[in-house]
């Protein structure tokens, strides 16, 4: 046995590897089977293993094989700033970033060390994936999205027939009142929803006084609604659907306050 495990070492270092380290990975790799997370967004945001949107929460859960057999369970946040862990595995999402949590726990009288990197991405970057750029939000689900564009009075588009507008109605009480809306109304209020939460919508103000914009706030603009993703000067950046008619989403919406100025009607406006 001696014998072969000399070799194995000789074999390490002609190779260039470290020994040590190439036994360690070993065991993390194992270990790495036994924790998860369980997260509620992962799918319908589109997201990578182990990433979770700002403010939201999350589950670090062992393995039911040795779930029960499992003491001296501990858990840590190598930054707690960005994710931290309650004693029960819970993690929250605080600030965008990228942290480490370990996992100690003993197992048949053995103390395992587990790490789970955890990436915290913003709210609205996860609602980009979620509503991809250029897709279109003509599904009856107001959670999906589809791949083909529609037209209101199935026109020819392409060289072939669209099918006619699906778009969900989307209801929601902000500032105080019942908003519905479909298409590009409906899905402002969406986007509104998930990335500030349905509750904090009621909190808003309506205004029909122009003034200058910031970050989610909803402009209803002549006969079209936007959903403000940034302001910089006169320069209002915006996200929309159906600007075109198809129910085409975009993210890359540019005007400016004089242009907007011209044509508001009213708007919501985050607290």
């Amino acid at each position: 046995m001696r014998r072969y495990l000399k070799i194995l070492l000789v074999l390490l270092f002609a190779v260039g590897v470290s020994p040590q380290i190439f036994l360690r990975s070993g065991i993390q790799a194992e270990a790495a089977k036994a924790v998860t997370m369980s997260y509620e967004g992962k799918k319908e945001f589109r997201l990578a293993s182990g990433t979770i949107r700002q403010n939201d929460k999350a589950k670090l859960v062992i393995n039911s094989k040795i779930r029960k057999k499992c003491t001296k369970i501990r858990w840590k946040s190598s930054n707690s700033k960005i994710a931290s862990v309650s004693s029960s595995g819970v993690v929250t999402a605080k600030r965008v970033g990228t942290c480490t949590i370990t996992t100690e726990y003993t197992y048949k009288k053995k103390r395992y060390r587990v790490k789970t990197s955890i990436k915290v991405v913003s709210r609205w970057d996860a609602e980009k994936r979620k509503f991809p750029n250029g897709k279109y939000w003509n599904s009856s689900n107001e959670d999906k999205y589809t791949n083909y564009p529609c037209s209101h009075h199935l026109m020819d588009y392409y060289g072939s027939y669209t099918l006619g507008c699906d778009s969900p109605i989307v209801t929601c009480s902000i500032a105080g009142e019942i908003s519905r809306g479909t298409q590009c109304h409906g899905f402002a209020l969406k986007v509104a929803m998930d990335v500030y939460g349905d509750g904090n919508l009621k909190k808003w103000k309506k205004t029909t006084k122009f003034r200058r914009f910031k970050e989610g706030d909803i402009i209803r603009w002549n006969s079209h609604t936007i959903i403000v993703t940034g302001a910089k000067g006169n320069t209002i950046y915006f996200a929309d659907c159906n600007r075109t008619g198809l129910c085409r989403i975009s993210w890359k919406g540019v005007t400016s306050l004089n242009t907007l100025k011209n044509g508001f009607r009213y708007a919501y406006i985050r607290k």
